[in-house]
């Protein structure tokens, strides 16, 4: 349930099946705060047979559970595609928030305007409300674990030439801050380079006196 890459999953499965041992291939996303609501979603590949027996293990450990397919690795590759997705929208929302609390629109009012309409995401609806604007900073996700994903990410695509232009960037962006803790942290570097504090009866411009 590991999120490692497909390469390392299919070395494993290819060595337990010398010994006859079936391996599911089987990340989980959610987060920790998923996991404590028992909201996970589960992406498995492996043999199908396999997976409907064990379905109901499944079951217990995630609300959704998706099989994608019956090689090993497309689970890894689902979960890398979903990581990468919401950081890129992380970043994305981060950046643009900045830039309009900057310019005097309310922190709280924008997210509520942008939550009704089509720029919504994850960091909009969820990270947002829990640790930014409260400036807890607190939501449960590491930099570094993150960073990881999407770079492993960007090395399936690079496996596979699919050339992934945004997705570098949101790597590079996400390397930077990685020395920080929880992933809603990084709009605080990005909020730095503004010049800006995004949340609560804080927002607005910073005074560098």
């Amino acid at each position: 349930m590991s999120t490692i890459g497909s390469g390392a999953i299919k070395v494993i499965a290819k060595e337990l099946g010398q010994a006859r041992i079936a391996v599911l291939d089987a990340p989980v996303s959610g987060g920790p705060r998923g996991a404590k609501a028992g909201t996970l979603s589960t992406m498995v590949a492996g043999d199908r047979t396999i997976f409907e027996r064990t379905r109901p293990l499944f079951e217990v450990i995630a609300r959704n559970v998706f099989y994608i397919g019956a090689e090993p690795g497309l689970g890894q590759i689902t979960k890398l595609a979903n990581n990468m997705i919401s950081a890129a929208g992380m970043a994305s929302a981060f950046e643009a928030t900045a830039m309009a609390v900057k310019a005097g629109v309310d922190a709280r009012t924008l997210i509520d305007t942008i939550n009704a309409s089509t720029g919504r995401n994850t960091a909009t609806t969820d990270k947002f409300p829990t640790s930014v604007l409260p400036r807890t900073f607190d939501y449960g996700g590491k930099l570094a674990t993150m960073y990881k994903d999407i770079d492993l990410c960007l090395t399936e695509a690079k496996q596979l030439k699919v050339p992934m232009w945004v997705g570098s960037a949101v790597v590079q962006l996400w390397f930077q801050a990685m020395t920080e803790g929880d992933y809603t942290t990084l709009i605080q570097m990005i909020e730095k380079w503004a010049g800006v504090t995004v949340g609560g009866n804080d927002s607005g411009p910073v005074n560098n006196g």
